[in-house]
C-alpha cells in the first residue's frame, strides 16, 4: 500500500463534484458502475472501521472527514490482468453490527452508505463481497477484496473513490492503477512507402490497399500488410480469420497468432481470387488482449472482372443502333423491322454484339422463337467469346416462305453479364406475294381446309368421295383463294387429274385462259366421280399457280364404287350438337363424341342416335342388331335400307352400376364385305345419384346405450364414425362397413360411455358421422 496523505488545501476533482451536486444524472455522468453499501441495523455502541493488508500487516484507514486524506495504489498490470488487494470490516463497537448489503446501487452518490465513484470505477470490483445482510459481533471483522482489472490504457488513472459510511463512522478515500496496454494498428505495406494507417471497420480504400480494384477472373491481386503495436505492453493477437459474403474469394497469408512486443510489427499479406464478376466482400477479423478492439475489423473490396452486353442493329446509314434489352418494338432504323420481302426470296440484316465492360464476354449462338421463327435463320458464326471493349458480328436472314404475311419472331441470346437477363428483342417482316390456299366443301356443310401434299382423302373437306355407283355421279364443290397481297395466277393448263383411278374423276369450273384471283378472292370449281367400273378410285388432283412455294398445289381424292347389285354399310353416329361423325368399322375405342354418352346418373338414361346408311346399288338387308352390355339397348333399326337411302336408329345408355362401361355394337348385314358384323364400340360412365346418407331417430338411454336409424342409397356403403370432441374422428370399433338399402338400417350401441375413457361423466357426449367408404 502506498498511503498518499495530499495537502490539505488540494481538492480532488471528484470530490469537487460531490460537494457541488447531489443530482442522479451526475453520478451517471461520473461512470458508477458498481455500489457497495454497507447499512447497519444496529446503530447503538457500534462502530466500522477499515484495515487495509498490506505487506502482512493491517494498516488502518483512519475515519478522516476530508477524503483527499488518503490513496490505495494498485500499482501498474497489464490490460486485463487483475490486481486485488484485501481489505476487512471491523466492528470497533461493543454490541452487534448488523449489515445489510447492497450491490450495484443505481444512486451510489446520493444513497448507498458505502459505493465506488468515478468515471473509471468500472475498472474495479468486489468479487467475492457477500450478496446478503450478515452481522459483526463487536471485536469482530470481515474480510472482502478489491480487485483493480483495466481492459485498456484509458483506465490508467485515480479518480475512483471508495466512500463507507454509516451512522457508526464514515471512511472514504482515493484508489489509483495504471494499465500498460499493448495498441494495434493495421498498415497497409505499401510499395510507395506512406504506409498508412487503416481505421478499424473503416470502408475498404485502394489508397490504404483494402481495396483491390477490378481483377481479372483466373487472375489474383495480392497486397502486403502489417500489425504495429504502438502501446506500452506487449500486444497479443488471437483467432484471424476472413470472414464476410464473398470470404472465399480472400486467402489470408501469414497471419498466425502472435505476442508483439512493445513497438514491433507483424507482417501478413491478403490474395484476392475473383471467382464472379462485380462487387466482392469480406473482411479481416482478428482478436487482441486490448478491449478497444475486440474484433478489429479490416474491411476488404475487391472487383472480378465485369462483361457488359450491349447488342446493336444496323442503321440505313451503315452506323450501328442500340437495340434494348426486351425491346418489343422492331424497327427499320436498327434492323429489326426487316421490311417486305417477296416469298421465297430472301433478305439480310446486320447486327453486333458489343462488349463494353472489363472481362471477355461469353455468348451462345442467337435463338429464333414465336410464331414466325421458321421464316429467320441465324448465321452460321462465329460464337466466341467476346474481349472487352470489342465486338463481334452476326447476321440474320428473313425468307418468307409463304406471301401477303406478316411474320413476327423473338431473337434470345444467353450471356454471362451478371447485370442482364437473357437479351430478348423482337423482329418481324413482310412477305409480298400471292398464296394459294384451297378447300372443299365437305360434310360439315362448310368449306374445310385441305393441305397441301394431303395423301388422306376426307369426307370433311370433300376430298373423299364416298360410294357412288357405276353409271352415277357425285360432284364436290371446291374453293381457290387468294390469301397474299398480289395477284394469284392459275393457269388452266396446269389444273389436272393424275393416278390409276383419275379417269373416273372430271374437273370442271376453271376458265380454259385460266384465272387470276385478285387477293382475299376466290373461285369456285367442282370435281366429279363418274365411276364407269367398280372398285376404290383415287387420284392426285394438281393446281399450278404462281404461288413460290406451293407450285403445283397437290391433294389426293378417292371414291368407291361397288360391284354390280351390291349392297355396302356405313354407320355414323350424332353428338350433342347434332353433328354427324362416321364410326369405322371395327372401332373398339369410343373416344369420339358420337361413340360416348359420358356420365348418366344410375336410374337415370340418355339417348343418342345414330345413322345406317347403304352405298351399295342393291337392297340393304340388317339380319341382327345387338349391344354386348344390357345398360345399352338398340331400339329403332328397319329391316331394309334400299341403295343410296338411310335409315336412323337409337342406343339408350341406362348405367346400373357406378363407374365406366362399355359395350360392342354388332350390326349384322347382307353386305358382302362385311366379314360377320360391322362393329364398333360405346362407353359412358355410371355415377350416383346425389343422394346424402343420414342418421335419424337417435336416443340414449339410461345405461349410456345408443339407438339409431341410418338411411343408406343402395349401392353405396358407409363408415360409422364417433367422436366425443367433434375434433378427432375415429371409427366405431367391431363394426363393419354399412351398405345402403331401401329401408333405414336400424342400429344400437352399448354403452357407448366405454368408446372413450375420456367421456365427460356424468354427462357422456357422442357425436356421430358418416363417410363413404372406397
Amino acid at each position: 500500500m502506498t498511503g498518499v496523505m495530499p495537502d490539505s488545501t488540494t481538492t480532488h476533482p471528484l470530490q469537487s463534484a460531490r460537494r457541488t451536486s447531489r443530482n442522479p444524472l451526475l453520478a451517471t455522468a461520473l461512470g458508477c458502475a458498481l455500489g457497495l453499501a454497507f447499512a447497519p441495523l444496529a446503530r447503538a455502541a457500534a462502530s466500522i472501521e477499515i484495515d487495509l493488508l498490506s505487506e502482512g500487516a493491517w494498516l488502518h484507514l483512519p475515519d478522516a472527514p476530508s477524503p483527499d486524506q488518503i490513496t490505495v495504489d494498485f500499482g501498474s498490470t497489464r490490460c486485463n490482468e487483475p490486481v486485488e488487494k484485501q481489505f476487512r470490516i471491523r466492528n470497533a463497537g461493543d454490541e452487534d453490527l448488523e449489515i445489510v448489503v447492497e450491490l450495484d446501487d443505481p444512486d451510489p452518490i446520493d444513497r448507498s452508505p458505502t459505493a465506488l465513484i468515478g468515471s473509471l470505477a468500472h475498472a474495479y470490483s468486489f468479487p467475492d463481497f457477500p450478496s446478503g445482510n450478515f452481522t459483526i459481533a463487536p471485536g469482530g471483522t470481515r474480510p472482502f477484496k478489491l480487485r483493480f482489472l483495466p481492459t485498456d490504457e484509458r483506465q490508467s488513472a485515480s479518480d475512483t473513490l471508495i466512500r463507507v459510511s454509516s451512522a457508526a463512522g464514515n471512511h472514504q478515500f482515493w484508489v489509483q492503477g495504471t494499465a500498460s496496454c499493448g495498441h494495434p494498428s493495421v498498415h497497409y505495406d505499401d510499395p510507395a512507402g506512406s504506409d498508412p494507417a487503416i481505421a478499424h471497420n473503416e470502408n475498404p480504400s485502394v489508397a490504404k490497399g483494402t481495396s483491390f480494384g477490378l481483377v481479372e477472373r483466373g487472375s489474383s491481386a495480392t497486397h502486403a500488410f502489417y500489425v504495429h503495436n504502438s502501446g506500452s505492453a506487449p500486444l497479443v493477437l488471437a483467432f484471424p480469420e476472413i470472414s464476410g459474403p464473398q470470404m472465399d474469394e480472400f486467402e489470408l497469408l501469414g497471419f498466425d497468432p502472435a505476442e508483439i512486443p512493445v513497438g514491433g510489427t507483424l507482417a501478413f499479406q491478403i490474395r484476392f481470387t475473383p471467382t464472379h464478376p462485380g462487387n466482392r466482400e469480406a473482411q479481416l477479423r482478428f482478436i487482441t488482449d486490448n478491449s478497444t478492439f475486440q474484433p478489429f475489423i479490416v474491411r476488404l473490396r475487391g472487383v472480378g472482372e465485369i462483361p457488359e452486353i450491349d447488342i446493336r442493329g444496323e442503321t440505313p446509314s451503315g452506323s450501328y443502333q442500340t437495340i434494348p434489352n426486351g425491346d418489343s418494338t422492331p424497327q427499320a432504323g436498327d434492323s429489326t423491322d426487316f421490311g417486305s420481302v417477296a416469298a421465297g426470296q430472301s433478305v439480310t440484316r446486320r447486327f453486333r454484339i458489343y462488349n463494353t465492360g472489363s472481362g471477355p464476354l461469353s455468348w451462345q449462338a442467337p435463338i429464333i422463337g414465336g410464331d414466325g421463327s421458321e421464316h429467320f435463320t441465324v448465321c452460321d458464326c462465329d460464337f466466341d467469346p467476346v474481349p472487352p471493349i470489342t465486338a463481334r458480328n452476326f447476321t440474320i436472314d428473313f425468307h418468307p416462305i409463304s406471301g401477303g404475311r406478316t411474320e413476327t419472331a423473338t431473337v434470345t441470346i444467353l450471356h454471362d453479364d451478371p447485370n442482364e437477363g437473357p437479351y430478348t428483342f423482337t423482329i418481324t417482316g413482310s412477305s409480298s406475294g400471292p398464296e394459294i390456299v384451297v378447300s372443299g366443301d365437305g360434310s360439315s356443310g362448310s368449306f374445310a381446309p385441305i393441305s397441301h401434299g394431303s395423301t388422306t382423302p376426307s369426307p370433311l373437306n370433300a376430298t373423299d368421295f364416298g360410294t357412288t355407283a357405276v353409271g352415277g355421279s357425285t360432284q364436290h364443290t371446291f374453293r381457290i383463294r387468294n390469301s397474299g397481297n398480289i395477284f394469284l395466277n392459275v393457269p388452266g393448263d396446269q389444273v389436272s387429274l393424275a393416278g390409276a383411278g383419275a379417269e373416273h374423276f372430271n374437273i370442271s369450273g376453271i376458265p380454259q385462259g385460266g384465272a387470276i384471283i385478285i387477293p382475299d378472292e376466290f373461285i369456285l370449281f367442282t370435281i366429279d366421280h363418274s365411276p364407269s367400273a367398280p372398285g376404290l378410285h383415287q387420284a392426285t388432283v394438281s393446281i399450278g399457280s404462281s404461288d413460290a412455294d406451293e407450285n403445283p398445289f397437290t391433294f389426293s381424292i378417292s371414291g368407291q364404287t361397288p360391284a354390280a347389285n351390291a349392297s355396302d354399310i356405313a354407320v355414323a353416329g350424332f353428338d350433342d350438337a347434332g353433328k354427324e361423325e362416321q364410326i369405322a368399322d371395327g372401332d373398339g375405342t369410343p373416344d369420339q363424341a358420337a361413340t360416348q354418352f359420358g356420365p348418366v346418373t344410375i336410374g337415370a338414361e340418355r339417348a343418342r342416335s345414330f345413322r345406317i346408311y347403304n352405298t351399295g346399288n342393291a337392297d340393304l338387308t340388317i339380319d341382327s342388331a345387338r349391344s354386348s352390355s344390357g345398360d345399352f339397348a338398340i331400339a329403332g333399326l328397319a329391316a331394309t335400307i334400299r341403295p343410296g337411302d338411310h335409315d336412323d336408329f337409337t342406343v339408350t345408355f341406362a348405367p346400373s352400376r357406378r363407374g365406366p362401361g362399355q359395350t360392342e355394337i354388332a350390326i349384322a348385314s347382307n353386305a358382302p364385305d362385311a366379314e360377320s358384323a360391322y362393329s364398333f364400340a360405346l362407353g359412358g360412365e355410371g355415377i350416383a345419384a346425389e343422394m346424402q346418407a343420414a342418421i335419424s331417430r337417435l336416443a340414449i338411454d339410461h345405461r349410456g346405450s345408443a339407438s339409431f336409424s341410418i338411411s343408406i342409397p343402395e349401392g353405396r356403403s358407409f363408415l360409422l364414425l364417433y367422436s366425443t370432441d367433434l375434433e378427432g374422428w375415429e371409427r366405431v370399433p367391431g363394426l363393419d362397413p354399412i351398405v345402403g338399402s331401401d329401408t333405414p338400417i336400424e342400429l344400437v350401441i352399448d354403452h357407448f360411455s366405454t368408446l372413450d375413457g375420456n367421456l365427460p361423466m356424468p354427462e357422456p357426449r357422442l357425436f356421430l358421422g358418416l363417410v363413404e367408404s372406397s
